[in-house]
């Protein structure tokens, strides 16, 4: 990385092409757009544990410039960050393991 003491997330941040975004949105900061746009609803939701590790279940909004992925909050959005953590579901789709 050029000599530079910069972290492998920032150099990755900003060369790589997954990242469009000039400031990086902490990730438990409430937001009210991205890319000037409020996010839409997707058809996914994800199951993730809350603070005393029961599993519910989330819908999914979606930046609709750049695809990043958020939670709805009250007030805005939380970014969700990678959805590789989370059990994704298509909603009105049966669970597979039922």
């Amino acid at each position: 990385m050029r000599g530079n003491k910069e972290d492998f997330s920032e150099w990755f941040d900003r060369e790589s092409g997954y990242s469009l975004h000039h400031k990086r949105i902490p990730s438990h900061r409430l937001v009210q757009s991205c890319c000037s746009r409020e996010p839409e609803q997707s058809t996914l939701d994800a199951v993730v544990q809350d603070k005393i590790n029961l599993k519910i279940q989330k819908k999914l909004y979606s930046c609709p410039v750049c695809k990043r992925w958020f939670f709805q909050g009250k007030g805005g959005y939380y970014p969700a960050g990678s959805l590789l953590k989370y059990q994704i579901i298509e909603r009105g789709k049966a669970n597979a393991s039922d």
